[in-house]
């Protein structure tokens, strides 16, 4: 009699050799197919033995049906992609709404359309604006944030006011965040492209004077350049934090850097202050260009000074300030 270990194991051999004998070879195994029935239902099946004709007859209903029955059922293999495009469409879509109702709103309030102390419908600047009333709801919260309006009990906003000494401080905020950025860029150091970019932007602004263009070209193509210049003193501090403050304040009437320049043409004295803010500006760059962080500090606190100028001169002339943007949310004293 055999050891029952060496027995064991020659019989477990056996048994397990002839349940491979009986297995198919790996060329005569039933082939897995995807069934999609004429409806556009698809599942997964084995199909063990199914005769020829009918086989060829499932693969001739399946290339007969048309493509939109696929497309209209959500489980079928080839409208995946098309289930996808649809909800990213969408949410494009609300997006650009989004954005179309905040931009629009903002508009709106600064141009006096909305009085201020003015509690704002839904409805009402749904209509105005030619969207629904889910993105005005994103619009109102975002202009609150900003500032522009108020929340006020039990829901909703109204426009809020702003007296000069609001208009001031927060030019003197802007002033002072644009400043730390300019000392963060100096201490960070700033790539030449950058450098040469805030160059080209100073020079180009100071060629307005020596050519001979109108007032209006002068002041709209000051205005874009200025912009590009204090848009790359943020983006050389390469800090996300100090941006979205300073968007943020920026967005108050009269804060931004270029918030006067539509009236420089018609306030006297404008054009002296215009060319004082050009020096500061090549010097600013020398100032981020040499590392030197508490010289550049101050010298953008003084540029941002040039903006409580021009309000002094716009307070003092009522027909100009009542001209730009902003002016309707100003409380007269």
């Amino acid at each position: 009699m055999a050891p029952a270990g060496k027995g064991g194991y020659n019989a477990k051999q056996q048994s397990k050799g002839a349940q491979q004998a009986k297995l198919p070879k790996h060329s005569e195994r039933k082939p897995r197919m995807l069934n999609i029935d004429a409806g556009g239902v698809q599942s997964r099946r084995v199909i063990d033995r199914i005769p020829e004709g009918q086989r060829r007859e499932r693969r001739r209903r399946l290339h007969a049906t048309p493509l939109h029955r696929f497309h209209a059922h959500p489980t079928t293999m080839s409208n995946l992609n098309d289930m996808k495009s649809p909800a990213a469409a969408g949410t494009v879509r609300e997006a650009s709404q989004t954005e179309r109702a905040i931009m629009g709103l903002r508009e709106a309030v600064l141009r006096g359309h909305f009085a201020p102390s003015e509690r704002l419908s839904e409805v009402e600047v749904a209509d105005h604006l030619g969207v629904s009333r889910t993105p005005i709801r994103a619009a109102m919260q975002r202009l609150a944030e900003e500032g522009l309006l108020e929340a006020v009990q039990p829901s909703g906003y109204v426009v809020r006011a702003f007296s000069e000494q609001d208009i001031a401080d927060a030019i003197e905020v802007r002033g002072t965040i644009e400043a730390l950025a300019a000392r963060m860029a100096a201490e960070r150091g700033v790539s030449r492209l950058i450098l040469q970019q805030m160059r080209d932007c100073a020079n180009r602004m100071e060629a307005l004077f020596e050519h001979t263009v109108s007032d209006q070209e002068r002041l709209e193509q000051y205005a874009l350049w200025n912009e590009r210049f204090h848009a790359l003193i943020l983006e050389a501090a390469g800090s996300g934090v100090v941006q979205r403050a300073l968007t943020r304040v920026a967005a108050l009437p009269f804060a931004s850097p270029s918030a006067f320049v539509s009236a420089q043409a018609r306030l006297p004295g404008s054009v002296a202050i215009m060319r004082m803010a050009m020096m500061q500006h090549h010097d600013i760059v020398d100032a981020i260009e040499g590392r030197a962080s508490a010289r550049v500090e101050a010298l953008v606190k003084e540029h941002s000074r040039i903006a409580h100028k021009h309000l002094e001169l716009a307070l003092r002339h009522r027909d100009v300030l009542d001209s730009m943007v902003g002016a309707p949310l100003i409380q007269r004293g």
